[in-house]
């Protein structure tokens, strides 16, 4: 193949080339390759750059020899010419199309005159489209040669045409952007202080609209080009605007706290997408949550900034997935717990909470009364974990709070954590399902005894000495404590129970005018309660006896969204009507008893914004906090559970079968074991003596093979009536299996003929 000399004078050359340095070491050997090149008769063509004309004076000699081809001089203006199959013009010079680039960019035919094309060569959004925000990107990224094309009249013509016409510029500001762009001498530079001259005459806009007092930097450019579109800023290019944003943002929200400027005139200030600005704004609305409107959670959801997001997400209402008609017990617990998180945020920022999630929740627990009643989130297990302390000789001490809420018991728990640590305490937090309706005459005995009110003595301390009277020989063994009446009661050796009634969180939850001060209520109660605590813990030590404190409530409080206005179905009771005689209910309301209660979140006085009585979440989900002196001994379950022989028996494809040896220490019965997914089998055996046991053979497959050691869960379910009460339990098991090997080895032979069957 031949030889070929390429004059790159303009550094425009990109295929493949011996280079030759301006240097007689790379001349001599660009030389000596040619040579070779040539004696080889090679079969590709060696093209040889040259930059500069000494260069191509050392090589010319080569030019006419056989198997040199002729000297390729590249020209920009001609390479250019042909690329656009057009004549070029003499202003555009060769060093003008390299310092464009104009060699190597896109070409647009469609254009009916050579500037328009040319325009369109160095960015096509100079001449196309009508987003003036994608024009000032296109001339953002041009460099100073561009503007030594808008000196041309023509170009310029173009350029101020598409200003007018297609981006809906006027043309005095258009003449005065282009002529602005012109002695500035940097596109970039220039369009930065241009962003930063707008947004100073914004923001003298909104000091002199709120009549602040506050001097900002000179203007230093033509009024007119503040009608452009709002561009970008950078808090970076922004110092030392930044500044007077934020002195401006504590202004407005000072006037708006003293009612002096509405709420909306916050929006105004955000025309910038600057994290110190978003920060300052999450404070401000942390501190004063009333300075949150629509509007201004409109406008900051246009921006598009982490912070930015992250605040609009915060200021707009958010909602929260419905809960399954199907959800297990454990299900809604963990549901719950986000549901809370939710509802916190609805009240802080007074936003309004989707009643439809409320109404998944009421409808579930409607439903599934018996399945709560059978899991150990029942309000009973409150009394029958009392009743199994009090017979492992604890001292029991229990507070029931009226009207603390799941949804709050973290206050509680915050409270306590240093009195946990200084009487190394161990913490217990669960969460129970209240008597419905939350009411305190259905709740308050119910959860300190297990039983419905209809079931007990009217009187307090009758009711609760009849409930554990194996555990109160003595009138001392029980003390009752009410926060209503002055008492530093302290323990002494007889007392094994202690109650104390405390009502000062319910007696102020109908005053309270929002969910805050609700809050605040609870956290001085919440310390008094911890102080006791402290008190009759120390009493417990110095009596040589282990304590039990539970901490619980009859129910929790709702923070109603409007009044009922509807038919009055008898006597108002908190937020239920107590029946006098049978009546129709409307689809909102369920009857409870005799009682008709709400479905949604109405107050039936209109003094209560926060109230109780109803079916919301943060009502019926009551806590259990249990803190004891010494761990309790681990609970040994009434029926255990191992494998006769770890090896499983293979049955056919994918089928194999367990021998399961049970164990009773207490009489059981309805027992049904039942493997987890991914395998499935289920055996059961009417009953067990205590003491006896026996074995079941449990046949089960799964849609994998298995082999080897495997673990399988195994779980349980049976009524035990060991204690005298009868109970029904739920635990799992946890099997370690040995799977048999495949008879057949798995090569993919074998695989095949597997499959086939």
């Amino acid at each position: 193949m031949a030889v070929q000399l390429v004059l790159d004078y303009f550094g425009i050359d990109s295929i493949d080339a011996l280079v030759v340095e301006p240097c007689e070491a790379s001349v001599n050997e660009a030389h000596q390759r040619i040579t070779q090149h040539l004696r080889n008769q090679s079969p590709t063509l060696c093209r040889v750059r040259l930059s500069n004309e000494a260069l191509y004076q050392r090589f010319k000699y080569l030019e006419g020899m056989r198997g040199v081809l002729l000297t390729q001089p590249l020209i920009p203006r001609l390479l250019l010419a042909e690329k656009l199959n057009s004549a070029v013009p003499d202003w555009l010079t060769n060093d003008m199309c390299v310092a464009l680039n104009l060699l190597s960019q896109q070409v647009f035919t469609e254009f009916e005159c050579f500037e328009k094309t040319l325009l369109s060569i160095c960015a096509n959004e100079l001449i196309s489209g009508q987003d003036f925000y994608a024009f000032v990107g296109a001339v953002n990224q041009q460099s100073p040669a561009f503007l030594s094309l808008l000196a041309i009249d023509s170009l310029k013509k173009c350029l101020l045409n598409h200003l007018i016409f297609d981006l809906n510029i006027a043309k005095d500001t258009a003449v005065l952007f282009i002529t602005e762009l012109l002695l500035y001498g940097n596109c970039q530079e220039f369009l930065t202080k241009l962003a930063y001259q707008q947004h100073l005459f914004q923001l003298r806009g909104i000091i002199n609209r709120y009549e602040l007092s506050i001097a900002l930097p000179a203007q230093i450019l033509p009024t007119p080009l503040f009608s452009l579109p709002l561009l970008p800023l950078t808090e970076t290019a922004g110092q030392p605007l930044v500044e007077k944003f934020l002195f401006v943002l504590n202004s407005i929200t000072r006037k708006i706290l003293a009612n002096e400027v509405p709420v909306n005139s916050l929006a105004d200030l955000f025309i910038v997408d600057w994290p110190v600005l978003w920060a300052e704004l999450n404070n401000l609305i942390d501190l004063s949550p009333c300075l949150i409107s629509d509007t201004l959670a409109q406008q900051v959801a246009i921006f598009t900034s982490p912070e930015a997001v992250a605040l609009a997400k915060k200021l707009t209402r958010v909602s929260y997935p419905l809960l399954e008609q199907s959800a297990s017990v454990e299900t809604v617990l963990a549901w719950s717990e986000g549901y809370f998180d939710y509802c916190r945020h609805a009240f802080s920022y007074k936003q309004t909470l989707d009643e439809s999630i409320n109404g998944s929740f009421t409808d579930w627990l409607l439903e599934q009364s018996p399945r709560i009643a059978r899991s150990n989130a029942d309000w009973r297990q409150c009394s029958q974990r009392i009743h199994d302390f009090l017979k492992a000789d604890y001292l029991v001490v229990v507070v029931m709070v009226d009207a603390l809420s799941a949804l709050n018991q973290s206050v509680v728990l915050a409270e306590l954590q240093s009195l946990i640590e200084q009487e190394h305490l161990t913490q217990l937090s669960e969460v129970l399902f209240a008597p419905l309706p939350t009411l305190t005459e259905v709740g308050k005995m119910a959860v300190l005894t297990g039983k419905v009110v209809s079931q007990l003595p009217n009187d307090q301390e009758a009711a609760l000495r009849q409930s554990y009277q194996h555990f109160l020989p003595t009138p001392q063994a029980l003390k009752i404590v009410r926060s209503w009446k002055e008492s530093s009661e302290h323990l002494d050796a007889d007392t094994n129970l202690l109650v104390f009634f405390e009502n000062r969180l319910d007696g102020r939850l109908h005053e309270c005018v929002s969910f805050e001060k609700h809050c605040a209520d609870l956290k001085p109660i919440s310390s008094q309660i911890t102080s006791s605590i402290q008190r009759w813990t120390r009493d417990a030590m110095s009596l040589g006896r282990d304590i039990a404190i539970f901490i619980t409530a009859d129910h929790g409080m709702t923070v109603t969204q409007e009044q009922y206005t509807g038919e009055q179905f008898g006597d108002i009771k908190e937020r239920v009507f107590k029946l006098n005689s049978a009546v129709d209910l409307p689809e909102d309301f369920v009857k409870i008893d005799h009682y008709a209660v709400p479905k949604k979140r109405v107050r039936l006085t209109a003094n209560a914004l926060l109230t109780h009585g109803g079916l919301t979440p943060e009502e019926v989900l009551i806590p259990l906090i249990t803190l004891t002196s010494r761990p309790p001994t681990p609970c040994k379950t009434p029926l255990e559970v191992d494998l006769s022989v770890q090896n499983c028996i293979k049955l056919g494809h994918k089928q194999w079968q367990l021998e399961l040896n049970l164990m009773a220490s207490e009489t059981v019965n309805s027992i049904k074991l039942t493997l987890a997914a991914p395998f499935c089998g289920k055996g059961s055996i009417d009953s067990l003596r205590a003491g006896s046991h026996q074995s079941i053979i449990l046949k089960f497959s799964s849609e994998q093979d298995q082999e080897g050691l495997t673990e399988m869960t195994l779980l349980l379910s049976y009524n035990s009536t060991g204690t005298g009460i009868k109970s029904h339990e739920e635990n799992q098991k946890l099997l370690s299996v040995q799977f048999p090997a495949s008879l057949l080895e798995k090569d993919s032979d074998t695989q095949n003929f597997e499959d086939m069957f």
